[in-house]
Formats: C-alpha cells, structure tokens, sequence
C-alpha cells in the first residue's frame, strides 16, 4: 500500500514537471521572438551589423535565452534517471513537422541553387566545398525526416544511420553563416542564427541517441529540445515578423526563415512528444 502510494506521488510528480518545462519553453520562445522583433524593427543597425548604443530589447533577447539555458539545466537534473519507452511512436504533430521540415529543406535546396547561381560561381573552393556537403546532407536530412513523418519513429537500421544526417546538415548550415562575408563575423543576429542551428544541432545529436535505445539520454534529450525550441522560435518568428514587416536588415532570407521554422515546429512537436511520453510512462506505472 506504501508503494503504491508512492509510486502514485512520483507520478503526479512527473507529469507536473513536464507539462511545467513544455509551458515554460513556449513562453520562453515567445517572449524571445518579441524582444528580437522588437530589437530588429527599432534597434539593428544592418550596415554595421549591430544593435545600436544603449539598445534595451536586444539585452532582454540575451536574458531570456539565458532563462532557457537554466531551464534546460534544471530539466536535466529533475529527469535525469528517467527512463521510458525509446519505441514509442510519434503522434501526428511530430509526423507532420518532420515531413514538414524535410520539404523545407528540399525547397531551400532549390532556391539557393536557382536563385543565386552568381554566388555560387564566385565561391572559393572551401566554400565549394561547404556547399556540396549541404546539398548532400540536405537530401539524406530530407529522406530522414520523411522516413520519422511516415513511421512516427526511426525504426530500421537505414532510418537510424540517416537520422545522423539532420545533425551534420545543421552544422554545415552552421558554418555556411560563420564563413557568410556579407555580414560581420561579431554580428549578434549571426550569431543567435548560428547558435540556432547548434540548438537544434545538440536536439538532432540526443534524438539519435534515442532512435539507437539509449534511454539514459532522455534528461539530456529533453534539456537540448528545450534549447532549440527557444532559441530557433525566437530567430525563426523574428524572421517571420521582419519580412511581414518588410525589415530588410534580417540576416535570414525567406527561403531560409521558412526552413527554420519548419525546424523550429520540429523541435516543439519532440518537445511535446518527449513530454508526452514522459506522462504515458507515468500513467502505465501507475497502472
């Protein structure tokens, strides 16, 4: 009786602290993307890449990613020991943003290689180089994320080599931005965008490490969703609201906003399905 008992307390427990982290990230992203909005409208100044003297929504932009941070920590440290079902399959959200995603990085595709042949003809070879890495690394992100939109998990050995590929497809976009001359090395919207993609980089790198049955990545898995859920909101929806607003200074372009806010839902719908399956392991001990 005892036991049970207490089971039923560390239960109610678990899903209090899910649905507590998965409310807060949400909160977290918007109240980012407001800011960063905000600072971009009123405070960037896109010929020296910086925001203005004395700017007050860009250090809020800072503060809250750094609230993210902590929270992410603590997620850790409170599921640390949790350990669930890695073969749970995904829920319609999760399905839909990963086909989502995968079209989107299909489209970008496109548009870089059709719209901007100029620049490719005028890149040196190591950009050359950085350039057929994301082409190919696109493609395998795109054949794994459809493979996760169809089944709802990687659940064969091809489908859990490929879900390496979205990890190395965002470190590539991550150093594409790093080596972009156009805008400054310093610039903090290039390094929010850059720090976006290493977010989503640590999500894709732990849910790889779920998709191969190692449950003991679960806090680890949860802290870095947590992360990417902020930090890609508050970058893709600022970049939604800068070209609604017709704000040329963003650094993003649509095609590239509309890729990472695919990425962005990702991260929420494996944030959700993570909280869920947190709750469903919670209620069948329970039971």
């Amino acid at each position: 009786m005892f036991i049970q008992k207490k089971v039923f307390i560390v239960n109610n427990i678990n899903r209090t602290k899910s649905t507590i982290f998965f409310a807060l990230a949400i909160s977290l992203a918007l109240v980012a993307a407001a800011f960063l909005s905000l600072a971009v409208i009123t405070e960037y100044e896109s010929i020296l890449g910086h925001f203005m003297h004395g700017a007050m929504f860009a250090p809020a932009v800072y503060v809250t990613c750094g609230m993210a941070f902590v929270c992410g920590i603590v997620s850790w440290a409170l599921l640390r020991r949790t350990e669930i079902d890695c073969e749970a399959r995904a829920g319609i959200f999760p399905c839909f943003t990963h086909a989502l995603a995968a079209f989107m990085a299909v489209a970008a595709i496109a548009f870089e290689y059709l719209a901007v042949p100029a620049a490719q003809e005028a890149a040196d070879g190591s950009a050359n180089l950085i350039s057929i890495a994301y082409y190919v690394f696109a493609v395998g992100t795109c054949a794994a994320f459809l493979m996760y939109g169809f089944s709802g998990a990687y659940k064969s050995t091809a489908a859990k080599l490929l879900s390496f590929c979205p990890v190395i497809y965002c470190a590539v976009k991550t150093l594409m931005l790093y080596f972009d001359k156009t805008v400054a090395v310093n610039s903090p919207l290039k390094i929010m965008c850059q720090l976006a993609y290493v977010s989503l980089m640590l999500m894709l790198v732990y849910d790889s490490g779920l998709a191969i049955g190692k449950e003991k990545t679960f806090g680890k898995s949860y802290m870095c969703t947590l992360w990417a859920v902020v930090i890609s909101g508050a970058v893709s929806l600022s970049s939604v609201v800068a070209h609604i607003m017709n704000v040329k200074s963003f650094e993003l372009s649509l095609a590239e906003t509309c890729l990472l806010t695919a990425f962005f839902l990702t991260a929420l719908a494996k944030l959700w399905h993570l909280s869920f399956k947190l709750i469903s392991a919670s209620e069948d001990d329970e039971q």
